[in-house]
């Protein structure tokens, strides 16, 4: 997310929380690359949009295993790209880092160590 590896966001609930990237324009993107640290989701989705409020599904994680897990998808146009971790491993979520590509090209659209202008933000649902 910032290239910065000893950075991480992290979530100390068992609740459905989120991570949402701003790639600061529309990207055509194909693959995001999640770098998990000791708290990971088992399920979650990776999910893509240009508004930040309808979001359109790419991927459902049902089975995840931690570490570096990448995710590829049909190229989508958007602006923004949301991890939303429902089920945890260990009472928690962290995500050390969080890439995201357009596979055509092999080069990252965002995210860390890019030119280009990102941000993020988080959130959760529930009890």
């Amino acid at each position: 997310m910032d290239g910065n590896s000893s950075s991480y966001w992290y979530k100390d609930s068992s609740r459905d929380h989120w991570l949402r990237v701003d790639l600061g324009s529309r990207q055509t993107i194909s693959r995001v690359v999640i770098e998990w640290g000791g708290e990971y989701a088992e399920e979650y989705n990776v999910e893509v949009s240009n508004d930040a409020s309808s979001w359109s599904r790419m991927k459902e994680e049902r089975s995840g295993n931690g570490g570096t897990e990448t995710v590829t998808f049909s190229s989508r146009e958007a602006r923004y790209v949301r991890i939303y971790c429902r089920q945890d491993r260990n009472n928690g979520y962290q995500i050390k880092e969080l890439e995201v590509y357009n596979e055509s090209s092999s080069s990252s659209s965002s995210s860390s160590g890019s030119n280009e202008s990102s941000s993020s933000s988080w959130g959760s649902w529930g009890n």
